[in-house]
């Protein structure tokens, strides 16, 4: 009695997945039983976190998402920073002062980020509702790098400088300041939105 033949269909596909960054896919693709392998490591890449903080608000949520990168990776100051070269994306954070990112933030977006694949996040007084404006501002300063996200968030509104405003009589600026609510911002439910946010971008990047 002759061996049963298997009839012939497509080639099937086992997908093994080793650990959070590695996927090694088999593919049979003819009756020869010939194997492909796929390996996709993520490990291969290099991630910055650079940031510039003040008071600590940008500091808080740069570690935040920091956290949440499972690949090579380094967190610095942006004044440490002085070349990005060996770097395959860069996240970049910064306060808002007097409606955009700081001047030395603005200038390391403008000389060193140039097609650079990145990634921002701002901190600002105002709550996140009014945050449109600040938000185009702050794209418009990272045109001419490759923009995978914008992340914003209310920060604190530092002592000193709402002591200031309120001395400002008759101003828009005192009213602002009297009417502050940034008090312990960003908060835990902020922080954790900056974690999803870097997850996000992650996937985007490893897709």
């Amino acid at each position: 009695m002759s061996p049963a033949v298997r009839p012939p269909g497509p080639a099937p596909i086992i997908i093994i997945f080793c650990s959070y960054n590695y996927i090694i896919s088999y593919y049979v693709l003819t009756k020869h039983a010939i194997l492909k392998i796929v390996l996709i490591n993520l490990y291969l890449m290099k991630i910055l976190v650079t940031y510039l903080s003040k008071t600590g608000n940008t500091k808080k949520i740069a570690e935040a998402i920091y956290g949440e990168i499972d690949c090579e990776k380094e967190i610095k100051q942006i004044k440490e920073v002085y070349n990005i070269d060996s770097y395959d994306f860069i996240f970049v954070g910064s306060p808002i002062h007097a409606h955009g990112v700081n001047g030395q933030v603005k200038k390391f977006l403008i000389s060193k980020c140039k097609g650079k694949k990145i990634a921002v996040f701002i901190t600002h007084a105002t709550p996140e509702e009014y945050s449109e404006e600040i938000k185009e501002a702050t794209k418009e300063v990272a045109k001419e790098a490759d923009l995978v996200g914008l992340f914003a968030c209310q920060g604190e509104l530092a002592f000193g400088i709402k002591t200031f405003m309120k001395l400002l009589i008759g101003t828009k600026l005192r009213k602002y300041a009297k009417g502050d609510n940034s008090q312990r911002q960003p908060d835990e439910e902020r922080v954790e939105k900056a974690r999803i946010f870097a997850r996000e971008i992650m996937k985007k990047i490893s897709s």
